[in-house]
């Protein structure tokens, strides 16, 4: 049995940032992906033999996201962050919006729709697809893709199985769901 302090489920930009975070402070830290490859919603989209890279370049300005993105500069300096007072927006048909409502879609959490309609954006000078790549690129830690991890077992304890034989547990669980 393999014993992480951390285990990750979900691999995208917010649960690769809190693994790297994570790894930052000493802790020893698994990853667990459900599908082939890593990134979570900004992942690419296979066309055929080409794939088509996430272009959202922009992230709801608050504390928390600009304490996160700072901490990323520090190891990625390429990265460029500027502070963009937008107004509520969405990104639909590709393109930047003005955001007017959810219509009949219900939000479930109030963190959901906050992001909508916060005025402040940081805008990226990447994609937030390449960002996550280029997080991911960072840790050292163990990533478990979908055709690796064969049971995830919630009760009693927590623990993952690996390629049939290998049991991991952690003493403490992430769980995100993009």
């Amino acid at each position: 049995t393999l014993k992480f302090d951390a285990l990750i489920i979900g691999s995208g930009f917010d649960a690769l940032f809190t693994a790297f975070s994570l790894q930052s402070q000493g802790k020893n830290v698994a990853v667990i992906e459900k599908d082939d490859e890593v990134g979570g919603l900004y992942k690419s989209v296979k066309n055929g033999d080409t794939a088509i890279e996430s272009h959202v370049n922009f992230i709801p300005a608050n504390p928390i996201t600009q304490n996160m993105l700072m901490t990323i500069k520090n190891e990625i300096p390429e990265l460029e962050l500027d502070v963009l007072e937008l107004g509520p927006i969405t990104f639909h048909n590709g393109q930047v919006q003005p955001f007017v409502g959810f219509g009949e879609t219900e939000m479930q959490a109030v963190d959901e729709y906050m992001s909508f309609v916060a005025a402040d954006q940081i805008q990226l000078n990447m994609g937030i697809g390449q960002l996550t790549q280029k997080i991911r690129s960072l840790l050292t830690c163990q990533v478990l893709t979908h055709n690796e991890v064969t049971a995830l077992e919630i009760e009693p304890e927590v623990a993952v199985l690996v390629n049939g034989s290998q049991k991991i547990t952690a003493e403490t669980i992430y769980f995100f769901d993009n």
